[in-house]
């Protein structure tokens, strides 16, 4: 299928005129010649599902125009990768991750996962949905029917994020509204402003009506009081639901009102939305850099990050072991799936609603380098800042820069902001940019959902106002749960649980059913037909090389490791007990609860998988006949490799052999 002096007509009619007996004919010479099943029949789907992954791009086109919206132009689809992309993760998971992984250490490996993994995986999402224009369940079902699992289990993982990630969301809406004040809450212990030289008498009564433990912590760490018991109202464990938080319930409720507004009329609303979801933060940013740059102290904190270390290690005489760390990898591999968001389905949901002729690879490369950048620069304002603050108190930057997780964000960072100038302005700005962040992030995560349910004939029937109303109705009655004292840490294991090993596995099967399954050259032709675009030779022969081998064999590799390390080092959270930070393991019930998560997630796939083999018969020959073509394949690549060898053998015989001759004669 070269298809270069093909028109496009002889292209139109050989593509249509694909059956499972005539591919079942060419996949084996196929197989012969390139040693995959891309021709074949064992797509693991009916002929007539053939002719509709290719003919579906131009039908959805017509259906389109009267059931899907369009954005209004390209820039409002950058815009919302952009919000998509770049989200809390960028805060405080890249800053955490990049202090337990030896500062500039960490970087390198961040960026060759990067162009190895996530923009490759972030281009084959958004062509998928720019071709089909489907959500990921049927869009799945339609290109690989025996694997239309993969886009179940993005939806299982998009519901699983929205719920938990909308309450971080509102954790910043409830900071944000508490920096509208004079003086900032997380500046005062039991209403009385921490000036450090609190009266004996002030304290003889505070200890009086007040527990003299809660009066030392409050005293020793007041944003991280505030925290726990004054925003989260945070309970001793995780086993105990604790009291119902009124006013983070209140906050949830306003994060949802306002996802709602944003989403109701689809990209209608959320293409204006994003205008100031997602370029205002860049603008609190770039202002949040310049001031944190001149702080006093800032250059020991960019040094504390930049400079490759040993973990816990402020000297450049330390070395860079970390960068040869297998965990150094892992971290920066699940890092770029989180923050790209792949795997989640909301990458192909967003590109439904765009032009065929857009250019995916193109936004891909430049979402995915604004994101990795977006990341570095946030990084430059958490180190400065926190250097600054480790000047101010000082304290050693191994302490301060201690915090993991939100905790970076709302008691590390919310205590640097206390020793600027002006505290509330900054404030203000922070968790602005913090609340736009994450909402910009959920847009994308809820869209998935609604793009499903959407694809529901009867449900279109209704208006989309009450759709969208009935769905983030049921996200918040869900949420409830997070909003009890115990919520901080079951927002822990729900992120443990659905936002790692899921994706891996998830993305894993993803470019195996484009590369290995239905085939990367089809694949091209398929765009190349419905975008009446040329796609060269060397570009399907790249993304071919990328997908089938480099992406498929790294995330093994990095599947396997985590599993490895997750038995050897098993999931632990965060506890606030007695008035002090503690990580702990899971009970046993919450153990359960994870391994229920994530199998809800890993096994949607292969039941699937098993129960269209069981029960369709013609998809039970159609993967024999994969089978049999990708047997055939390995055989000719194993032969391939063997008459390599012997060539290379025989020439180094002769090779060895003249040289002798010559020395003989000489």
């Amino acid at each position: 299928m070269d298809g270069e002096g093909e028109t496009s007509a002889l292209r139109d009619t050989l593509l249509k005129s694909y059956s499972v007996q005539e591919s079942a004919n060419g996949g084996d010479k196929d197989a012969e010649e390139n040693g995959t099943s891309s021709q074949s029949g064992a797509r693991f789907a009916r002929a007539g599902d053939e002719v509709d992954l290719v003919s579906h791009g131009r039908d959805s086109e017509e259906e389109g125009k009267r059931k899907r919206a369009k954005w209004d132009n390209k820039v409002q689809f950058v815009l919302t990768l952009v919000g998509y992309a770049v989200g809390l993760g960028n805060i405080w998971r890249f800053s955490y991750l990049v202090n337990r992984n030896g500062g500039g250490s960490f970087l390198i490996p961040y960026f060759v996962m990067l162009f190895l993994i996530g923009i490759p995986l972030f281009y084959l999402e958004l062509s998928l949905g720019q071709s089909l224009k489907l959500g990921p369940v049927r869009l799945w079902q339609k290109a690989t029917p025996a694997l239309g699992g993969i886009g179940i289990a993005m939806t299982m993982v998009s519901i699983y994020i929205s719920l938990y990630y909308n309450i971080i969301v509102a954790w910043s809406l409830f900071y944000l509204v508490n920096s509208f004040r004079a003086v900032l809450p997380w500046s005062l212990c039991f209403g009385h402003v921490l000036t450090g030289n609190f009266t004996e008498d002030e304290i003889n009564l505070l200890n009086a009506s007040i527990s003299p433990t809660a009066v030392n912590a409050c005293l020793s760490n007041p944003t991280r009081y505030f925290w726990y018991n004054e925003a989260l109202q945070a309970s001793d464990t995780i086993s105990n639901a604790g009291v119902f938080n009124w006013q983070m319930f209140l906050a949830v409720t306003g994060a949802w009102i306002l996802v709602y507004v944003c989403l109701f009329r689809g990209v209608e609303s959320s293409g204006k939305a994003v205008y100031i979801t997602a370029t205002f933060p860049f603008v609190i940013l770039v202002i949040l850099f310049f001031r944190a740059v001149t702080l006093e102290g800032a250059g020991a904190g960019l040094r504390y990050l930049f400079i490759p270390r040993d973990e816990n290690c402020f000297s450049a005489q330390c070395g860079a072991n970390t960068l040869f760390s297998p965990r150094t990898w892992l971290e920066a591999a699940t890092q770029i799936f989180f923050s790209l968001g792949l795997a989640q389905g909301a990458l192909i949901s967003l590109s439904t609603y765009t032009d065929e002729k857009m250019k995916a690879v193109r936004q891909s490369i430049f979402v995915g380098l604004v994101n990795a950048f977006t990341s570095v620069i946030v990084a430059i304002v958490v180190y400065a800042v926190l250097g600054f603050q480790a000047t101010q108190e000082g304290a050693d930057l191994i302490k301060v820069f201690s915090a993991r997780g939100p905790g970076l964000s709302f008691i590390a960072f919310s205590q640097a902001i206390l020793t600027i100038p002006v505290s509330p302005l900054w404030a203000v700005l922070f968790y602005l940019m913090f609340f736009l962040l994450g909402l910009g992030s959920q847009f994308g995560s809820l869209e998935v959902i609604i793009t499903v349910v959407y694809d529901n004939e009867k449900i279109q029937k209704i208006r989309k106002e009450i759709t969208v109303g009935i769905i983030c109705l049921a996200m918040l009655a869900a949420s409830i749960i997070f909003v009890f004292g115990s919520g901080a840490y079951l927002v822990q294991l729900v992120d443990q649980s659905a936002a790692t090993l899921p994706l891996l596995y998830i993305a894993f099967f993803e470019v195996i059913a484009i590369s290995w399954v239905y085939g990367v050259r089809p694949y091209f032709e398929n765009i190349r037909n419905n975008g009446n675009t040329q796609v060269p030779e060397w570009k399907i022969q790249f993304w071919n090389f990328i997908w089938k081998y480099i992406s498929p064999i790294l995330m093994i590799i990095i599947f396997i490791s985590s599993v490895i390390l997750l038995i050897i080092n098993p999931f632990k959270y965060d506890v606030y007990r007695n008035f002090s930070e503690n990580r702990t393991d899971y009970p046993t019930w919450a153990t359960f609860l994870m391994v229920f998560v994530i199998g809800s997630i890993l096994i949607i796939i292969p039941t699937y998988l098993a129960g269209m083999l069981l029960l369709d018969v013609q998809a039970r020959r159609d993967a024999i006949k994969w089978f049999k073509s990708f047997c055939i394949g390995v055989r000719n690549k194993i032969y391939d490799m063997m008459y390599f060898f012997i060539w290379l053998f025989t020439c180094q015989f002769l090779r060895r052999k003249v040289k002798s001759l010559i020395t003989v004669r000489s």
